[in-house]
């Protein structure tokens, strides 16, 4: 993976992540919420396929039409190394910039504390 790839790879992994950490704490859709675990790990999973794959997905509501592009067979071999690697940075995100910090846990602190 070049330098080019990973930067893209995890801006898009920390775009994604926030999005859904947004989206959490809305009301568009009130079945993804901070207590739905299992749930916002497998819409983890999906974007981090879409974002990995290549798949575009359009929707024209006035005709009803749905139409996805990119979804060859080539596209899904190539779209499987990248899946594991968009999910891992997305995981690393959460966890590293976006994860509210656990009740009872106290945050790292910066200084050094001297010994006596």
């Amino acid at each position: 993976m070049n330098d080019t790839t990973l930067s893209v790879q995890f801006t898009i992994a920390l775009i994604s992540t926030y999005a859904l950490q947004w989206l959490k704490e809305t009301k568009f859709f009130p079945w993804l919420t901070t207590e739905t675990q299992a749930l916002n790990r497998a819409v983890s999973l999906v974007i981090a396929f879409l974002a990995s794959a290549g798949i575009l997905v359009g929707f024209d509501h006035t005709a009803g039409v749905l139409t996805i592009s990119g979804l060859t067979a080539a596209n899904l071999l190539h779209a499987a190394s990248r899946f594991v690697q968009q999910w891992a940075m997305q995981q690393a995100a959460y966890k590293g910039l976006v994860m509210p910090p656990r009740p009872g846990t106290t945050p790292p602190s910066n200084s050094q504390e001297t010994k006596q």
